[in-house]
């Protein structure tokens, strides 16, 4: 989750507590937009038995490092 959603999750959260269902809705409506656009994650890989900085295409499921695809990940 980026940053800007994160936010946006925020807000959405704090008005639906607050009673605004309207604006939490519209709140929410923008976070899943914005969410869709970003496509890839940071996560973690373990490769010869040590854990490395690594992406994961949330689309494709294929998993990224150096730039690289290392392999298709069979749970997205």
């Amino acid at each position: 989750m980026s940053p800007e959603v994160a936010k946006l999750a925020n807000r959405a959260i704090i008005d639906y507590l607050a009673g605004n269902k309207k604006e939490f809705e519209r709140l929410v409506s923008k976070a899943m937009k914005l969410n869709k656009r970003v496509k890839l994650f940071d996560c973690k890989y373990k490769m010869n038995g040590k854990w490395i900085p690594a992406k994961i295409n949330w689309d494709t499921g294929e998993i990224i490092v150096d730039g690289q695809v290392i392999r298709r990940c069979n749970v997205c």
